[in-house]
């Protein structure tokens, strides 16, 4: 998040650490929310190099921040798709479009956001920097809970893309969806119906 303040041009950086955490980027000042426990949240399903952020929005009037993201991972099939702890980016920007503009290619053999994805499993450099090119336009990462529900803050009306991989069956599967907030509660489900294949 850059805040950007009144009374001068520099900008304030700060970097979250989790739902109850913030460091204030070249400031060596960390915010804690009071009554926090100190628990480590690691985003073990997400690709290497992804930060486990929850989505954010400034204090206020829900009316005037725009609408809340319902998020759902589910299944036809029960049992094709581990729908708890799935880590869903939430961009401001087509994921394929921020990663060609990081620097990263398609190929005969795939497309840029396939072969991000196959660079993460595969532990290549190309992972660090799609996610760096990611990060640009993450408004924050949600993970779903034990029935496959997620939920954004209020969010201001705008597209969002959601982006998310995982397997479904024994097929290594993502999807990249977009979702149009119009300043009222909104809702999108991830299945195999609109999920695109890595391999």
């Amino acid at each position: 998040m850059v805040v950007v303040p009144k009374s001068t041009f520099k900008l304030m950086v700060f970097d979250f650490d989790g739902p109850n955490r913030i460091n204030w980027s070249g400031q060596d000042c960390v915010l804690v929310r009071a009554g926090a426990t100190s628990t480590g949240a690691a985003a073990t399903q997400s690709a290497p190099g992804a930060r486990e952020t929850q989505a954010t929005a400034p204090a206020g009037d829900a009316k005037q921040l725009g609408s809340v993201l319902s998020l759902s991972v589910s299944s036809k099939t029960p049992g094709s798709i581990n729908v708890s702890g799935r880590i869903l980016w939430v961009l401001s920007k087509d994921a394929q479009v921020a990663l060609i503009e990081g620097g990263l290619q398609s190929t005969p053999d795939g497309t840029v956001l396939q072969n991000w994805v196959r660079a993460c499993r595969s532990r290549l450099p190309a992972c660090q920097q799609g996610a760096k090119a990611l990060k640009i336009y993450t408004i924050g990462i949600a993970t779903t809970d034990a029935t496959g529900h997620a939920q954004s803050p209020p969010l201001p009306a705008a597209r969002y893309w959601i982006f998310c991989d995982g397997k479904v069956g024994t097929r290594h599967m993502m999807w990249n969806q977009p979702v149009d907030l119009k300043g009222g509660p909104a809702s999108l489900t991830l299945d195999e119906r609109n999920a695109m294949p890595v391999d």
